[in-house]
């Protein structure tokens, strides 16, 4: 094809010989720019196959290098088990009311035999006195004397009349009154330091829950026993 192109040209060289002066420079010209552009194409076509041969093949290996390292699994934190204070608490259970709570192992209780049902709580042995007598925490039912028939009766059938009256007990300045659903029964607990009387200024909790056309009154009269008085709260069962 080389000797094709060259005798072509050799025939274009002859043939400008025969022509013109004019023509002879026009020859020239389209001669040298034909080997101007066959130099260009043959260089740039070197330059582009020298480039493709110069790239570096890309292996397996390299594949999988490039390739995203997947994250590791999210480790989920197990849950710590919380655990119960009240688990080694004794229980108490009256067999003719069917309330049952838990208290402290450490701690003492007495039932008053005078009572329908009324339980005393400390922390340290005591003895139920006549009379008026308190301890730390007091569990017991509303429950009124006629002293002259012996008769017990309930001072209030629903919780509503019960929280009126036991506001009367308190600062009306520092009373604080919660609604609550304890055991799934309706509940109020009373908080605040007393009124006039013996007990002025001293902090005072009293829960009153509502039992069948009674409640059952839950007293806290030492403020730093509020804590254990909670807990006793909430391990409250009634089993009718």
């Amino acid at each position: 094809m080389e000797e094709n192109i060259f005798q072509q040209q050799s025939e274009v060289i002859q043939t400008s010989l025969n022509n013109t002066p004019n023509s002879i420079w026009k020859s020239k010209l389209l001669l040298i720019s034909g080997g101007v552009l066959l130099i260009v194409l043959v260089g740039f076509g070197g330059f582009f196959l020298g480039k493709i041969l110069s790239q570096p093949k890309t292996s397996p290996s390299s594949i999988s290098q490039l390739s995203p390292t997947p994250a590791p699994p999210t480790q989920i934190p197990t849950p710590t088990p919380t655990t119960d204070p009240t688990a080694n608490w004794k229980t108490y259970t009256d067999e003719n009311t069917h309330i049952q709570f838990k208290y402290p192992p450490n701690w003492y209780a007495q039932k008053n035999i005078n009572s329908t049902f009324t339980v005393f709580l400390e922390d340290k042995p005591f003895q139920i006195i006549k009379g008026e007598f308190m301890t730390s925490i007091i569990i017991g039912l509303n429950e009124l004397e006629n002293t002259a028939s012996g008769q017990k009766l309930y001072a209030e059938k629903t919780l509503e009349e019960g929280v009126e009256r036991f506001k009367g007990l308190f600062d009306p300045k520092t009373v604080q009154i919660t609604e609550l659903t304890i055991a799934g029964k309706k509940a109020a607990k009373l908080s605040g330091l007393l009124g006039p009387g013996m007990l002025e200024g001293e902090y005072f909790v009293s829960t009153l829950i509502q039992l069948k056309d009674k409640l059952l009154v839950v007293t806290l009269t030492k403020k730093s026993y509020e804590d254990v008085y909670n807990q006793i709260l909430s391990t409250f069962k009634f089993l009718d």
